[in-house]
């Protein structure tokens, strides 16, 4: 929990944004649809993906390489997702501070945030690991079991945390 003090002199410094998000119907929903369009952008698209990687667990070595190809690029548009969500989130903590900085639901949600990046790292680095062994490798076969099992650990690991990020903030709406 954040000091008392702390909250207070946050509240101070967010002030004037409050006051102008308390009045603007286009500032409250233009930051409203970018929040929720981060997340159905992101954490779409990395369900997506995580389903493809726990799918190509069982499937050949070409298939594998596949979805491996297309890891790349989807780690950069969820990265850029996850920074309009950065964004968005932090015009709605200055729009009430008080109200999130001292709500339990708040912490849990900022805590699965948390470990939602860095288990973004840990699948970041799964790839690179992966992309290693194949360009060091000609062979068609599946790819490397216990890098891909980091990778399946990874994806299986993110799609509970989106879930449960994305269950927090509907919480955290209704609260």
């Amino acid at each position: 929990m954040i000091f008392p003090a702390m909250v207070e002199q946050l509240i101070a410094l967010a002030q004037p944004f409050a006051d102008v998000y308390a009045d603007s119907k286009v500032l409250s929903t233009g930051t409203t649809m970018l929040h929720i369009g981060g997340l159905l952008a992101g954490g779409g698209l990395a369900i997506a993906t995580d389903r493809a990687v726990l799918r190509a667990t069982q499937l050949n070595g070409a298939v594998q390489r596949a979805v491996l190809e297309d890891l790349a690029s989807t780690h950069k548009l969820v990265v850029s997702a996850i920074g309009v969500l950065l964004v968005s989130g932090l015009m709605f903590l200055a729009a009430d501070v008080k109200t999130f900085l001292t709500s339990p639901v708040y912490w849990v949600k900022m805590s699965g945030v948390f470990l939602l990046l860095l288990n973004g790292l840990r699948l970041w680095r799964a790839e690179g690991r992966l992309h290693k062994s194949v360009s060091s490798s000609t062979s068609p076969d599946a790819l490397p079991p216990a890098e891909w099992r980091a990778l399946r650990g990874g994806a299986s690991t993110s799609l509970v945390l989106w879930f449960a990020v994305m269950a927090m903030g509907v919480v955290l709406e209704g609260s």
